[in-house]
This record gives C-alpha cells, sequence and structure tokens, in this order.
C-alpha cells in the first residue's frame, strides 16, 4: 500500500510534469505544443524551468516517500508486535511489518527498472537520453543523440551554443530551402565546423561553417550568412538531384557529385576507389544529430 501511494503519486506528478511538445519530426523543426512549465512544487526540490530536472526530482521525492514511509510502518509494526507479545494476538502487528517490507522490495523492484531503462534516472547525472518513437534522443546540454539507425553520435552543449547564434540566419535559410531543415543544417554545422565560422581545413582548404570549397560562389566564406547560405543551397541541390535521399545528399556533399554518381552505378568512386571512410561516416553521424537539434529549445 506504502509503495502504490508513492507510486501513485510519482507518476501523478509526472503527468503535470510532462511538456506540452506532442510530436518532434526529426526533418523538421516544428512541433506542437508550448514549452515545458513547472506544474507542481515538489518538496525538498528547487524550482525548475527544466523539464528534465524537474523529471528526476519527481522520481528521487517518490523513492524517498517510499523509503521514509515503509520505515515508519516497520517502526508501528515492530511496536505493535511487543505489545501484542504478551496477549499472542500479534497477527496486525505481522501485517503492518510484512505490507512494509514489500513496500521496499516494490520500491527497489521500481529502482532496479528504472536503472535498467537509463541510469541516469537513479543518478545524479544529467539524463542523457529519452526514448522516443524515432529511437533515443538525448535532451541535456552535453551528452549523446542516439538515433536506432544511426547510432551514438556525441554532442557538445557548447557547439550547441555555438550554433545557437545563428539561429535566426538558419531559420531564415531552410525557409528559403525547404527541402533542408534547420535541424539538418545545424547538424551539418556541427559536424563540418563545430560552428567555427573561420574554420579551415588545411588539407582541402574547405572553409566556413558549412565547409565550402572555392568553387560554391561564395564571396566570403567566412561570413557566417553567406556560408550557411551557399552550403545550404547546394545541399538542397544535392537533395533534389538523389530524390530527397538524404543520405545520398550528405555523401556527395562530402565526397563529390562525380564520385557519388559512379558510386551508385559501380560502387566505387571516378578513379575506380572505394568510398573513404570519412564519407563511411558523415552522413551517420550527421542524420544522427539531427533529432537532437529538431528539440526545440526549453
Amino acid at each position: 500500500m506504502v509503495a502504490l501511494l508513492a507510486i501513485s503519486f510519482l507518476f501523478h506528478n509526472f503527468a503535470l510534469a510532462t511538456p506540452d511538445i506532442t510530436s518532434v519530426n526529426p526533418n523538421s523543426t516544428a512541433s506542437t505544443g508550448g514549452p515545458y512549465k513547472n506544474q507542481e512544487k515538489i518538496p525538498g526540490a528547487q524550482p525548475t524551468d527544466q523539464f528534465i530536472q524537474y523529471l528526476k526530482d519527481v522520481i528521487n521525492f517518490g523513492f524517498a516517500v517510499i523509503g521514509i514511509l515503509a520505515l515508519f510502518m516497520l517502526v508501528i509494526g515492530a511496536y505493535q508486535y511487543l505489545m501484542a507479545a504478551g496477549s499472542g494476538n500479534a497477527a496486525d502487528a505481522k501485517e503492518t511489518i510484512i505490507s512494509a517490507l514489500l513496500g521496499l522490495v516494490l520500491g527497489l523492484t521500481a529502482w532496479i527498472i528504472l536503472n535498467t531503462i537509463n541510469p541516469d534516472l537513479v543518478k545524479m547525472n544529467p539524463i542523457t537520453q529519452i526514448q522516443g518513437a524515432g529511437g533515443n534522443v538525448s535532451y541535456s546540454g552535453v551528452g549523446t543523440a542516439t538515433n536506432t539507425k544511426y547510432g551514438t553520435v556525441a554532442v557538445s552543449g557548447t557547439i550547441k551554443e555555438r550554433i545557437a547564434q545563428y539561429d535566426a540566419i538558419i531559420k531564415e535559410t531552410s525557409q528559403k530551402y525547404p527541402n533542408v531543415s534547420e535541424a539538418l543544417i545545424k547538424a551539418v554545422i556541427d559536424q563540418e565546423s563545430e560552428g567555427k565560422a573561420d574554420a579551415v581545413n588545411a588539407k582541402s582548404g574547405c572553409t566556413g561553417l558549412m565547409q565550402l570549397d572555392g568553387g560554391k560562389g561564395v564571396a566570403d566564406r567566412t561570413d557566417p550568412r553567406q556560408n550557411i547560405m551557399g552550403g545550404t543551397g547546394y545541399l538542397s541541390s544535392l537533395l533534389t538531384k538523389y530524390n530527397g535521399n538524404e543520405e545520398n545528399a550528405l555523401r556527395a556533399y562530402n565526397w563529390g557529385e562525380g564520385n557519388m554518381d559512379a558510386y551508385l552505378k559501380t560502387g566505387f568512386g571516378k578513379s575506380g576507389n572505394p568510398m573513404p571512410a570519412e564519407t563511411v561516416k558523415f552522413a551517420p553521424e550527421i542524420l544522427g544529430k539531427v533529432p537532437i537539434y529538431a528539440i526545440p529549445a526549453m
């Protein structure tokens, strides 16, 4: 009974804590609903506008309630048992003690289940993953974005903050090239330059946020707006060319259209060379980052 009451309270608060976001499309930044609002204060926890922290507080409070009430019932049961020892009628005391022990067992079982699902749920570490319909998607500032198809890809909070300063440009660019989502643009910038506008590849000479070469018609590749517009425009043309296939478009973006065209026909690049390891990893790593960049900022 103790465990059921505590777990009921936990899930009641979880329902209240759920942010008003009903869907997130990894290929689009559009979502329904609005940002999370702290709806019910958790005793002993600081008010927060971060859903993940609130969820952790709810879970920790739920386990605390289970533990405290179960121990309280054990004390009551022990007292009843001592008082009934002389009369030989200790049935009520035994029932109380058994109920308390059952509550502790159920609480421990819940802890084991949560720890199996995601250890961060029962630890003080930042939660790094949320189970979603399209796979596991990270939410914390520094953590991992996990997609069931593309594996685990690191996403740095520092890089996210660096890219966030270009949000207005990225939004404008995505509106100009609607087949390239804002999330995809950000993931490419993350992969190519880590959000550094002056990044230069010493080997290829590619420059700027989206690592453009000199043949993309961009006057100043270190200018964020010109670079994002030029890189997204090129990626948009590749998506059109490869019938919306993001993997092939990204491979061509990294390896070159000539190589990609030859690869689709023969399985090798235009010079008969196999796909480079960098290109093999390029598309999956970017597409693995798209889901986290698709989650609206809280």
